[in-house]
């Protein structure tokens, strides 16, 4: 059995098995997905806000930037959340040689409305060229963890979808 839940700009389906079906005006798109454990739902085509939840990956060069990073980010409602992994070890190419070198990587939870003015503002402060910053949609997530990134990367003074 299947049921479908509709949100204000989107439709979300809920699988009740091992298949998830996403209708849009004029096309079923019917997609495989693993049983969906209880607590969690399946997010297609967008999160209960009407904007889809990303995950940003960007790597820095160390950890007291990571942290002013983040700290920028998330105060300024440009994410949720930004989780600072230190010690990674990079290896790429760089001006015709292999280069090695110790970074830190930022994961930054915010939705797709907020990403481009996200990127923006990592742009401006990040002291690589080109930094890397690269965006994961989410598919699957936890409802109240995914509506509260809606809520915290939503503007003061905008309110979010219901």
């Amino acid at each position: 059995a299947w049921r479908g839940i509709a949100f204000s700009r989107c439709r979300v389906w809920l699988a009740c098995g091992m298949r998830c079906i996403l209708k849009q005006p004029g096309r079923k798109i019917v997609r495989e997905f693993r049983k969906i454990p209880p607590g969690s739902y399946s997010i297609l085509s967008s999160d209960p806000q009407g904007t889809s939840m990303l995950i940003v990956y960007v790597t820095v060069p160390d950890l007291d930037f990571a942290r002013k990073l983040g700290d920028t980010l998330v105060s300024e409602k440009l994410a949720a959340c930004v989780n600072t992994i230190d010690g990674m070890e990079s290896c790429y190419a760089w001006q015709g040689k292999i280069e090695r070198g110790r970074e830190c990587i930022c994961l930054c939870k915010t939705t797709a409305e907020r990403y481009e003015a996200l990127e923006k503002r990592i742009l401006e402060l990040h002291p690589y060229e080109p930094p890397c910053i690269v965006a994961f949609p989410v598919t699957h997530g936890h409802r109240p963890f995914i509506e509260w990134v809606c809520l915290e990367s939503t503007p003061a003074g905008k309110k979010s979808a219901d």
